[in-house]
Formats: C-alpha cells, structure tokens, sequence
C-alpha cells in the first residue's frame, strides 16, 4: 500500500456504463465456471488531471468508480465508490486515448469469463483521525468512534484531534461472476397508467411521426423506444407513473406537459389550492382526499366560534400527521433528524464521503415508511384556512377583539388580541399594529400591520408536526435562519397564506414552500414581493410536496441550489406565479461540478432530479402565467430532469421574456430523464454560458424546447451540444412555431456519440410557420426538409403552419434527399 499527497477529486455527474467488448484481448485461463459472460458490477466515468490535485500520482487519467451493485463482484473484492482506477491487468488507462477509456474498459471486462480474476490498481481517499487524551495517543478507527470518545468525555480530560483526508495506491483483486439475467419485470402498460392520454395527439406528433416514416428512422426510433422499456426494469419503487409512462413513450410528452400545466394554471387562476394540492397528489401517485367529517366554517362574527373552528382544524390535520409518521419509530426519527441533514448537504455537492454513504440506504428505506395518504390529508386540512369567505368573516370577527395588554407571550412583541390553547400548540391572534413573532407555536393568525416573523416561528419538525400562519394585510417581512421555515414541512406539514402587502422572505435551507418528509405550502395572494433563499427552496419537494403560489404582484425570486420549482425522490415542487413582470435567479452559490471557471452550478427552475444510482427523481415545475420575466440560472436548470425525473418550465404568457442558462439548460435531460421548457409566445432570447442548451438530451434522455410564437433569438454560438442535441440514447424535439426567428448555432453535429449503449439517439429542429427566418445569418434552410448534425438528425423549416401542410401533404416536396423505407 502506496500513500499520496492529500488532494481532491472533483466528483461530477456520473454514469453507469455497461460491460460489453474489447479491443485490448484479456489472458486466457482456465475457470471453473461454464463459459458464460462475466460481469465487474460497477458503473465509472473518466477522469482526467489528477495530478494537478494528487502531485505524485502514478498517471494523470483514470476511470473513477461512480456506483457498485450489492453483491457484486465489486463489491465482495473491496472496491469502493470514489476509487480511480488506473491500471486493469496491467493496462495502463493513461495509454488509451481518454474519450476511449471507459469503453475499451467495458470491452475488455466482456470478454473475460466468469471466474476470472481482475486486478485493479485503484486510487483511494481515505480519512485518517489521530487523537490523544490527556497527551496519550488514541485508537480512533472512524468518525463513530471519534463522536463515541467526544461523548464520553470526562471533566478535565483534554481531547486533541487531527482529520486529514489523503490518498493510498492500492492493488485490488476481483473474481468475476456470471451476469445474472433477472427474469423479466412485471410493469403496468402505458394504456394502464394514463390512459386518458392513449389517443391523444397534434399536428407535430404527426408531422415526425410522417418524417420517421419517409427518412428510414422508424427501426432506430423502434430501437430507441425498446431500451427505454428496458431502462424501466430498473425500479426502486419511488418510479413515479407519469415519468415511467413519458419515458417509454417520448412523443407524448408534450401533450401530457401541456395538459398537465393548463390543470395548474386553471386551478391558479381559480385560487382553487385545494386542487392544487390534489394534482400534486395525483403526480406522485398518491390517493388523497379531504376527510368527509371536517366542521364547516362559522357564518357568524363570533370570534369564540371561530377559534373552536381553528382548533378543530388544528387536531383534525394532527391526527392525520400523526398517522402518516406513525410507522417511523421513536430511534427511526432521531436517525433522520441526524443524518438527512448530511444527505442534503452531499446532494449538493456530490462527493458524499463513505461514512455518509453507508447511511443513505436507510434514510431511502424510512422513506417509505411514511403513510403519504395521511400526509395529504393534513395539508388538505390546513388549506381550508385559505377559504377566502372564511378568511374575511374570521378577520371581522377577530377585528373587534381589543388588545389586551395582560397577554405575554416569550419573544412575541405588539398587541395581542389573544391567546388560546389547542392540542397542537398555542394559537396567536395579533392586532393590527406592528407585531414581532420569534416563537414556536401551532398558529398565528395576524389581522393587520407590517409584521415580522423570525427564528422559529413556524418551523415544523418531530415535537412541532403541524404549523400554520395567517397574515391579512401588511409589508411583511418573514426570516429564517434555520432548516425551514415560512411554509415549509420539515417531518410535518406547515401552511403559511399572506393576502396583501409588499413582502419579503429570506430563508436558507428547505424554505418558502418546500416539503421535506413533509408538505409546505406557501401562498402569496397580493404585493410585489421578494422571495430569497439558498438551497431548496421556492417550491422544492424532497419525499414531499412543496408548493409556492404567488397570485399577483411583480416578484423577484431568488435561490442559489435546488429552488424554483424542483423535486427529487418522490418528491414534486412546485412554483405558481400567475402573473406580473417577474425575475427568477437561480445561481451565484456553488461553483460548477463540472470545474468550469466562472461557471455555477443551479438545478433549479423547473427541474427533477434521483439520487444517482440509488433512488428515482420527482417532478420539479416552475409554472409562470403571465407577465415580462427574466430567468437566469446555473447548470442544469430551466426545465430539466436528471435521473429518472420529470422537469418542465411552463411559461404561459405572450410577453418577451429572457432567459440565459448554462450547461445543461432550457430543456434538458440526462441519464433516463425528462425536461422541457414550453413557452406561449412573444419575442423571446434565449442564450447561455455554456452548452448543452435549448433541448439537449443525454443518456437515455427526452429533451424539448417549445415556442409557440413570436421573433425569437436562439443563441447558442460557440457554445457545444445545442438546439435539439442527443446523445448516448437521448431523444430531442426542438420545436418553433410561427415569428421571424434567428439561430445562431455551432456546425458540429448535434446528434452525437452512443458508445454508452450502441443504437442511435434521434433529434429533432423544427421551425413552421412561414416567415423567413435567419440561421447563422443565413435564410437558406428556409423551407426545407433534410438531415443536418447527423444521420439521425432531422431539420425541418416549413413554409406553413403545420396543420396547414399535413393537411395539404406539399411539405413533402421540401424533402432534401429523403430515403424512402
């Protein structure tokens, strides 16, 4: 064993690459097995330069270990995620050209047979504690030991420690194994998980599916969706129906997208919550209803009877959230509280050490434990509180209560109209003057003034499972400065509804509608408001539901990770703004995992994302109805999905908007993954820092862009992998309807490399409507059918609408060299 220089690896998004042929021949031996395929049981990406973070490294480029099976070979000889492989049988990976080296890895492996032996020479990071007591050195193995001697700690005794992380060479012996071939998965049909959408379809549907036909693709398409049907036997059961069904069937997403965010909007323009929080329901699959039993609201100005209404409401929802925690023990939730944390920080940063790693499996596991059908409920429950004839007879009750200067609550200034007593917490009621919240209460209901609520005032958790917040009128300010707060569920359910004022809110972690083990909903109802957070926020669901609804006003959103309409495992977030001129930010927080210069990392607006080889993503949608709005974000971000999750941002207005992305934006995807951004018209700028931009597909992805009108600007120049770009199995759709348009774009082909998988990726580009449009200063791919960036890429620029020429069936005498089936 060989000690390195400290150093550190920048992990990036990972993929697991199958084991197939090879152009380096392995040794023969003699094995005890039949002849049968043999498999290693990891999945790697390549990485380059490290000895600009290890100086004496052996080599300079290697294969880093992203994933090992249970029970695999991999796993029985030791191998362990983070390990850079640099040498296999003594083949030096730094010998093989580096866009090359993961393939002729999985080459050579697919020839070797089963019970043959594998020698890696691997790179390790390991974390190293030293320690003393009282100046006598200390055996201390791992970070549970070093927490276990901090605990026992006796009075006068002096602890030193030194961590340090640093690499060791290690050599590595795998025996290889048969490839098991699982019999075949049993999965409910498209036809049976959304069979509303079976028959559907529209013009552009038919329009590729007529050019699949003439151009010869339909076996690679036929291919393409076989190994999507494939890729969904792998299942963790958090696999959410409508990303499995648009997965194996693509071309309907676009009719499902448009459906599914016209229901949003609907119910937004209603300030109909109630069906907000039932299609969230619906999208994860979960079967809520509101409880038949729940009391009616008062029609009286009787303020006794509208408190007895609160506290009814207030058991009702804590029952139904004590039911949907009830499977989670006591140890259970102590388990959770210490280590979601570390999960949440590492799905950040993506290079979880091997100590968090172990824990993950049972946080997934917990995750299942809880009783979704129940969680519903409360937040259904809690929601009634938004009934807006309740809310004015409730405001005139309370109204005429005086202030009563004997009421003291602990951190709690301003007059106080009352105190009351529920068996979920106490419940506030505020005048109408300046008041200062700083308190861990169930509810606060506030019937004026220009307020503040701070600390941790409505956080929810294990001992506080339900929260509710009702501010009538004020320019309120809401600050939080822990996990939570300001609508957000944190192991329970939390409502927070602000009817009117110029508001701002500023959070760090899981704020501003979010759910985590949770549901939070955050409604805004009136005011130009600004919303600033960190991480996971503005409408973020993580095994949960989180909901942002702003209904008016000129907003100013602002978040640097996972905000703005995201969700992961089992998890939908989403962002509701109805209208006005809004600005959305995502970026400014992280730098790029990539280790690009100057470039940051986002996963934000509109986004789904898994946890990599270990759980299936959600569904992220930023939904904006009307207005002039800015967006701007990192990497990944601006309706996407990454692994096994749905993203779309819909932008349903008819103004100019702008938006500027950076790698992996504007409708993307990436490894098994949905994203679309749809936008309903005006002159429109889309541009980036980076490529891949503006439908770009990766690794068994869907990827579109939508414009339905308007002199839009596509700016992509210089920049790689963009305008209905696929590769490694990916699926592309760009597509502009109507307006004079301008693309500036890169020459090189936008259909690229399947060296993950063999078969083909498929793109895309149309552009219909008539008006002369402008392609790299260029008009003439105008009216014109034909490949371009690739055998399998399709550019189409029609000199109609697209219903027009399929009736008419002359946009075939636009073909440029078809090849007829």
């Amino acid at each position: 064993m060989q000690y390195l220089t400290h150093g550190l690896i920048i992990f990036i998004y990972l993929t697991l690459i199958a084991c197939t042929t090879a152009p380096i021949q392995p040794p023969s031996s003699t094995s005890l097995y039949p002849p049968q395929p043999a498999y290693l049981g990891i999945g790697y990406e390549p990485v380059s330069e490290i000895k600009k973070k290890i100086s004496d490294a052996p080599m300079d480029s290697g294969l880093q270990i992203t994933g090992i099976l249970p029970n695999s070979p991999a796993e029985r000889s030791g191998l362990k995620p983070r390990d850079i492989i640099l040498r296999f049988n003594g083949q030096s990976l730094e010998k093989i050209k580096f866009s090359e080296s993961a393939q002729a890895f999985s080459l050579y492996i697919d020839q070797m047979k089963a019970g043959e032996t594998l020698t890696l020479q691997v790179l390790r990071m390991e974390t190293v504690i030293n320690g003393e007591r009282n100046q006598q050195a200390l055996d201390i193995t791992d970070r549970d030991a070093l927490v276990e001697i901090m605990r026992s700690q006796q009075m006068g005794e002096t602890l030193a420690f030194e961590i340090k992380e640093q690499w060791k060479l290690l050599d590595i012996t795998a025996t290889l194994a048969p490839r098991v071939i699982q019999a075949p998965v049993q999965l409910p049909s498209n036809a049976q998980l959304l069979p509303q959408f079976e028959t559907s379809t529209n013009p552009y549907l038919n329009l590729i599916e007529t050019v699949i036909n003439d151009f010869a693709l339909r076996p690679a398409y036929q291919d393409l969706l076989a190994r999507y049907a494939t890729d969904e036997l792998w299942d963790d059961n958090f696999r959410l129906r409508y990303i499995r069904y648009l997965h194996r069937d693509p071309l309907k997403f676009p009719v499902v997208a448009e459906n599914m965010t016209n229901a949003l909007l609907t119910a937004g323009s209603r300030t109909d919550v109630d069906a907000l929080l039932m299609q969230g329901a619906d999208l994860l699959d979960i079967n809520a209803n509101l409880p038949p039993d729940l009391p009616y609201p008062p029609d009286t100005l009787d303020p006794q009877a509208h408190i007895v209404y609160i506290q009814k409401l207030l058991y009702s929802a804590l029952q139904a959230n004590i039911k949907a925690f009830q499977a989670i023990t006591p140890e259970e939730r102590a388990f959770l509280q210490d280590n979601l944390p570390q999960l949440l920080q590492f799905y950040t940063t993506f290079s979880a050490p091997e100590s968090v790693q172990a824990q993950f499996p049972r946080v997934f596991a917990l995750a299942h434990k809880i009783d979704f059908v129940a969680l519903f409920q409360s937040a259904l429950i809690l929601n009634q509180f938004s009934n807006p004839q309740w809310l004015a007879r409730c405001q005139q009750a309370f109204s005429q209560l005086p202030i009563n200067p004997a009421l003291h609550v602990a951190n709690v200034t301003g007059g106080l109209l009352a105190v009351v007593d529920t068996v979920a917490g106490k419940l506030l009621i505020g005048g109408a003057d300046i008041n200062r919240y700083n308190t861990d209460v169930a509810m606060i209901f506030d019937v004026g003034g220009d307020d503040f609520y701070m600390g941790d005032t409505g956080l929810t958790g294990w001992q506080r499972p339900i929260t509710a917040i009702i501010d009538i009128a004020g320019n309120d300010e809401y600050t939080a400065t822990r996990l939570g707060g300001q609508g957000a569920g944190v192991f329970g359910t939390a409502f927070l509804l602000d009817r009117a004022g110029d508001d701002h809110y500023q959070g760090i972690r899981f704020v501003q509608g979010a759910g985590l083990m949770g549901i939070g909903i955050l409604l805004d109802l009136q005011g130009n408001d600004s919303y600033s957070g960190q991480t996971y926020a503005q409408g973020m669901g993580l095994w949960g539901y989180g909901l942002l609804f702003d209904l008016q006003g000129n907003e100013h959103y602002n978040a640097t990770l996972y905000g703005q309409g995201v969700g992961g495992a089992k998890g939908l977030g989403l962002l509701l703004d109805m209208q006005g001129n809004d600005a959305y930010i995502a970026t400014g927080g992280y730098e790029s995992s990539y280790g690009t210069s100057g470039i940051f990392h986002g996963s934000s607006q509109g986004s789904g994302f898994g946890f990599r080889n270990n759980t299936s993503g959600g569904v992220g949608l930023l939904v904006d109805g009307q207005g002039e709005d800015q967006f701007k974000a990192g990497n990944f971000s601006q309706g996407g999905g990454y692994f096994f999750a749905l993203g779309i941002l819909r932008n349903a207005g008819i103004e100019n908007d702008v938006y500027i992305g950076s790698r992996y934006g504007q409708g993307f995807s990436a490894h098994s993954a949905l994203g679309m951004l749809m936008d309903d018209g005006g002159d429109d700028h889309y541009q980036g820092y980076k490529g891949a931009l503006q439908a770009a597909a990766w690794d068994l992805g869907t990827a579109m862009l939508i414009d339905k009108a308007g002199d839009d600007i596509y700016d992509s120049r210089d920049l790689m992998f963009s305008i209905a770009a696929a590769a490694h199995n990916g699926f592309s759709l760009f597509l502009d309807n109507n307006g004079r348009d301008q693309y500036f774009f890169p020459l090189e082909p936008r259909v690229g490399k399947n060296d993950y998988h063999g078969g083909a990726s498929l793109s895309f580009w149309i552009d219909s409507g008539g008006e002369l449009d402008q392609y790299n200063g260029s008009t003439e791919q105008n009216n014109w059918i034909g490949r371009s960036g690739g055998e399998f890429g399709i550019q189409v620029d029609l000199n109609q609408d697209i219903q027009a020429v399929l009736h008419e069936q002359q946009f075939k005498t636009l073909y440029y060299h078809p090849i007829t089936p």
